[in-house]
């Protein structure tokens, strides 16, 4: 059988963001897919503190993995409806009247705060990229894995992706976000 990883390692200290280069075909979606559980581990482990993923799976919104594939969003629903629905659905036991308020604060935090009541089928691809990003931070994940995010892409917008990436992983001082 092919390997298609083989002896990859590596640590990161919490609030650190790290970037995965590489050609087309490296294995940079795979090993970010392994990372979050959704690639199956042939052999070997992904440890995350100590803790082995493979054998004792990720917990609930520990872990989110963002790609640039749009298709989970509806059209016709808002900005701020879909970051209220993700936390409602995310956050065990929160208020309606709480999720709004975390909305609000996601939304600013993204840089989605001109367009909360804009639908979704009128935004740009940038905004979108941001409402992935605010959407997989409903749950407060310490590890944040963003798969092919730049791809398609203006530079400009990638400088301010990366800026928000940065602050992402800032915010909270155990998050990683590769």
């Amino acid at each position: 059988p092919l390997a298609v990883l083989d002896a990859v390692s590596f640590r990161l200290p919490g609030g650190h963001l790290m970037g995965l280069v590489g050609a087309t075909g490296s294995g940079k979606s795979v090993l970010l897919r392994t990372m979050a559980g959704t690639v199956r581990v042939q052999a070997g482990a992904v440890l995350w503190n100590g803790r082995d993923v493979t054998q004792n799976l990720w917990r609930p919104n520990e872990v989110a993995l963002v790609t640039c594939d749009d298709a989970s969003l509806q059209p016709l629903m808002s900005v701020k409806e879909h970051v209220v629905c993700a936390i409602m659905l995310q956050v065990g036991g929160i208020s309606k009247r709480d999720a709004v308020i975390k909305a609000d604060r996601l939304v600013l935090f993204c840089g989605l705060d001109t367009v909360t009541g804009v639908r979704v089928r009128d935004l740009t691809a940038v905004q979108r990229r941001r409402l992935l990003l605010a959407l997989a931070l409903a749950g407060d994940p310490l590890l944040v894995l963003c798969d092919d995010f730049m791809a398609s892409v203006d530079p400009r917008s990638q400088r301010e992706l990366n800026a928000l990436l940065q602050l992402i992983a800032r915010e909270n001082p155990n998050r990683v976000v590769i």
